[in-house]
């Protein structure tokens, strides 16, 4: 049975089920934890044993004093407070990683869409590791999982030191990559806004990283409660400004309630959606009004926080201003099946309530330094020690699998691209047709009988997906070289409207597909589309607006004329190369 697909313009809709992908990456992160585990516990044996002590040897990894250049603020209940709770986000985040749905929709929605808009040096960037995403997805998702894990639990366990600080440079760098990868620099989609967590979370992180790393060396500005004020006041600022500008289009109807709405569909406790429905309501009724509460509140806040950024007021009000974005225009951040973490609110909150906490170091007794050691060797250390190491093992064993992947070849397993990617199909013969080409001729499906097929559906009035999956077909049609023009490149229509022989003619002339004399942009009448549309489980919708909504799938029908695996939702022209090559590493079994 074939798996629906989800909707959007030229692309049909439905749940998502990755399947073997969910299988594969709880495997993979069981057998390296197994590993971490067995590594951390071969060291444990072996320090009780021969009375090898790993934590003497390398000490000043552990001890921060040697390593300390001015006054300790990391002791400060304000370092305590930002270092604490951004260990525990982080430890959180990399638990989302690990979500099934991770692996294979990741891509298609998390970067893509932030990616939309991006500059193109961004988005040439964040190819890069999407492009190693595509390819090893189960690996690659396992990696950055275990990244998170101990980035937030060497916050929560490792004392100042070396380590302390390397987990800390860890933290920013990564930070950097997901602003860029996740993220697409956090504001140029469509719709970025103060309701959508723009200018990014992300931001919030590596903030907090630079921040505690500032502590860690006894930076006197940490002290300045104006730094975290005027940063918060700045997140603030620039989601409010983007909420304002109509080219987002909230102060449109529609604009806010369609969004609200789709989110409080999802899955979710109560409580939760009763506040995005409510919100929606108003946004529905008044879409003004409700955009401007989205615009003068975290604006107001962010002016407090500037003129008295040592206020408890100031904080107090941007954490709820805050919060009410988190809430109505976020939904918390974590109940999509691909959710990464709590967007920007929670982190958000944590940093302004941080600016409660004082920011002086608390004293040390230089005298209680042997009991301070006494209790840091103690059994506690030990517990410490092997939880702090266990991410840390279950990474550096990650990146080893990631870095003998990458090189290699992609598995079918692995070789998974948005909703699944590629899917084996039992071998059964595929619904027949007989419909019109583009140029008159009536063309059936066992006319290709002995060639293979590759079968796709395209609105041949659609200006954005569909033209891109024609490319791609004949571009990796081309990659068989001499065996190319015995490959059928077959396109039915998908829009109930416009399907005439003049149509599809002109959508072949518009985009030079002519010159490939085994495509065939095939139509028929209503009745004999709606038939190969049941036959193949195509979804064709037509809105009140705007371009039909149809299933973005491409069929693999071998000589026999069996259907061998279908490809879904291909069309991301910042990734076209990787589909071209996954859709001719998928039509190699039919071609042969």
């Amino acid at each position: 049975m074939r798996k629906e697909v989800k909707t959007m313009p030229g692309m049909g809709s439905s749940a998502q089920d990755y399947g073997v992908l969910a299988s594969s990456l709880y495997s993979l992160l069981l057998l390296s934890a197994v590993a971490a585990l067995g590594l951390v516990v071969i060291l444990g044996i072996t320090t009780s044993l021969f009375g090898v002590s790993f934590k003497g040897r390398f000490d000043r990894f552990f001890d921060g004093r040697p390593w300390m250049n001015g006054e300790d603020l990391s002791t400060s209940p304000r370092a305590h407070f930002i270092r604490i709770g951004f260990g525990v986000l982080w430890v959180v985040d990399g638990l989302f990683q690990l979500r099934p749905d991770m692996p294979g929709g990741f891509i298609s929605q998390v970067a893509q869409p932030a990616l939309q808009g991006a500059p193109s040096f961004i988005v040439s960037i964040a190819n890069v590791f999407l492009n190693i995403w595509n390819a090893h997805p189960i690996r690659v998702d396992l990696a950055t999982a275990w990244i998170q894990l101990a980035i937030g639990i060497g916050l929560l366990t490792l004392s100042r030191g070396v380590l302390r600080r390397g987990v800390l440079y860890v933290s920013l760098i990564w930070s950097l990559i997901v602003f860029v990868v996740g993220n697409g620099a956090g504001v140029f989609y469509h719709g970025a806004a103060f309701v959508t967590g723009a200018p990014a979370a992300i931001l919030i992180y590596g903030f907090a990283a630079i921040y505690l790393l500032a502590a860690e060396s006894g930076r006197p500005w940490v002290k300045d409660a104006r730094v975290v004020a005027y940063f918060s006041a700045a997140f603030l600022l620039v989601g409010g400004v983007l909420q304002a500008l109509p080219s987002e289009g909230y102060w449109k109807p529609g604009g806010l309630s369609s969004m609200m709405s789709q989110m409080a569909q999802a899955n979710q406790p109560g409580f939760a959606s009763f506040g995005v429905k409510e919100f929606a309501s108003l946004a529905s009724a008044s879409p003004i009004v409700a955009n401007s509460m989205l615009v003068v509140l975290p604006i107001a806040s962010a002016l407090l926080l500037y003129v008295l950024p040592k206020s408890k007021v100031s904080s107090i009000s941007a954490s709820v201003v805050m919060f009410f974005g988190w809430w109505v225009g976020m939904d918390f951040g974590v109940f999509s099946s691909t959710a990464t973490d709590f967007n920007s609110g929670l982190p958000f909150i944590v940093l302004a309530l941080s600016l409660l906490r004082s920011a002086e170091a608390v004293a040390v007794d230089r005298a209680s330094v042997p009991l301070e050691r006494e209790v840091l060797e103690g059994p506690f250390s030990k517990i410490k020690g092997f939880v702090a190491g266990l991410p840390l093992t279950g990474l550096l064993l990650s990146l080893g699998i990631v870095a003998v992947a990458v090189p290699g070849p992609t598995s079918d397993a692995m070789a998974q691209v948005d909703s699944a990617g590629v899917q084996p199909l039992q071998q059964t013969p595929a619904p027949g047709f007989s419909l019109t080409n583009y140029n008159g001729q009536k063309v059936s499906l066992s006319s290709f009988r002995g060639r293979p097929v590759i079968l796709t559906f395209l609105d041949p009035v659609c200006y954005d997906s569909c033209p891109l999956i024609a490319q791609e077909m004949v571009a990796a049609d081309s990659e068989f070289g001499s065996r190319a023009s015995n490959v059928a490149l077959v396109a039915v229509v998908a829009d109930p409207v416009f399907h005439s022989v003049a149509d599809t003619s002109a959508f072949v002339v518009s985009h030079s597909l002519s010159k490939y004399k085994n495509f065939y942009f095939l139509t028929g009448s209503d009745a004999q589309l709606q038939k190969i549309w049941n036959g193949y489980e195509v979804t064709v919708v037509t809105p009140r607006e705007g371009m039909v909504l149809h299933s973005q799938l491409l069929y693999f029908i071998n000589p026999k004329g069996q259907e061998v695996s279908v490809l879904e939702d291909t069309a991301n022209e910042q990734l076209t190369t990787s589909y071209v090559s996954l859709i001719y590493k998928a039509a190699q079994p039919i071609v042969g």
